[in-house]
């Protein structure tokens, strides 16, 4: 039983690392324009501050819309589960035959 509690909160770990990253990846964007800048004094771009823009911006579209959509699956999975228990007959009860 308690296997199967400990493994119920490792797919919301795995989110919450992810949101987590996403943060972090979020204000380290955030910094490196402040400081360096997308464009440098001559005009070419900072090729570094673009690929961590364009990691920043895939994982804003993951979290913005990905997250929220596993944690909806996570709840309906979850409520069907809890349905199906609540459904399901109990020890000693007659269970119902289909007719032949």
């Amino acid at each position: 039983m308690k296997q199967r509690a400990l493994g119920s909160w490792r797919p919301l770990s795995r989110l919450v690392t992810f949101v987590a990253a996403y943060a972090a990846l979020g204000w380290l964007f955030e910094h490196e324009t402040r400081t360096r800048g997308l464009v440098t004094p001559g005009g070419t771009p900072n090729l570094g501050v673009l690929a961590l823009g364009a990691a920043y911006l895939t994982a804003r579209i993951t979290v913005r819309f990905g997250v929220p959509a596993l944690v909806a699956v996570a709840a309906v999975r979850w409520f069907c589960d809890r349905w199906m228990v609540m459904r399901a007959p109990r020890a000693g009860e007659a269970r119902e035959q289909a007719p032949p």
